[in-house]
């Protein structure tokens, strides 16, 4: 009976395969004149900024086509700015504030970067346990409930050492604080914590110092660049990955295996 069932699926799929690749050609030849077309427009806008440097460029990729061991002119040669990078160029500047004089550390364990740094990474984890809580749905087992619990406690916790070190460096803060205590705004769960950075409290119409808004600039630049360097990897390896089960694999037991990466 399946063999019966089976067979007659591969018949309907030989017999139609030539309206099945009928139809994708079709779509193929529109899609292609599409892209075609905003290929030109994308060379045409090179061309007239840069025009050597396309031309240059274009010369390399046909070279590198015809001879793959020669220089890739797909990779990148502009170093990423990472989050650790500044880091440690805010690390060696606030040394360098220390040897000549120029910057007062508040706290012994905490300078001005560090505050930020710290605050941008509560924020993130803030983020993230939204992220859980919401994900808990109707049915949550004992384990999962204990997990978030536990993310809540820890992250309380950090919070409240976290905002100690930032009253000395901030005091406009504590106003900031007594207000939403008073109102009752956001400081019932630790993921709704206001932390009131730099660039919040500005836009608040607040004063803040100079440094430390320099710092938050920095860091969330570097940030930003971290998120695209981390989808641009991604997009890579989803692209290697596809074109590897394209070229290598055949069958309905290999193919599930790249999927599932």
């Amino acid at each position: 009976m399946l063999d019966n069932y089976f067979g007659v699926w591969n018949w309907k799929k030989l017999t139609g395969l030539g309206t099945i690749l009928l139809c994708k050609l079709k779509d193929a030849i529109c899609e292609s004149a599409e892209h075609q077309a905003v290929l030109r427009e994308l060379e045409d806008a090179l061309m007239h900024d840069e025009p050597e440097a396309f031309t240059k460029w274009k010369e390399e990729m046909y070279a590198w086509e015809a001879d793959p061991s020669k220089t890739n002119p797909f990779d990148p040669k502009v170093e990423t700015l990472m989050q650790a990078t500044i880091h440690l160029q805010l690390a060696r500047d606030d040394v360098q504030a220390l040897r000549d004089g120029t910057r007062v550390i508040l706290h012994d364990d905490v300078s001005p970067s560090m505050l930020i740094g710290n605050g941008l990474d509560l924020e993130e984890q803030q983020c993230r346990l939204c992220s859980d809580k919401a994900s808990l749905g109707l049915h949550v087992s004992d384990r999962q409930e204990g997990s978030v619990l536990h993310k809540i406690t820890s992250l309380q916790c950090r919070i409240d050492s976290w905002a100690a070190v930032q009253q000395l460096y901030m005091p406009v803060v504590s106003i900031i604080c007594q207000r939403l205590s008073a109102t009752s705004l956001g400081m019932d769960q630790p993921e709704d914590y206001p932390l009131c950075l730099p660039s919040a409290i500005v836009a608040a119409s607040s004063t803040c110092d100079k440094i430390l808004m320099e710092h938050e600039w920095k860091l969330r630049h570097a940030q930003a660049h971290d998120a695209l360097h981390s989808l641009r990897q991604t997009l890579r390896y989803r692209s290697y990955i596809l074109k590897f089960k394209n070229r290598q694999l055949t069958g309905q037991v290999q193919i599930p295996v790249p999927m599932q990466l």
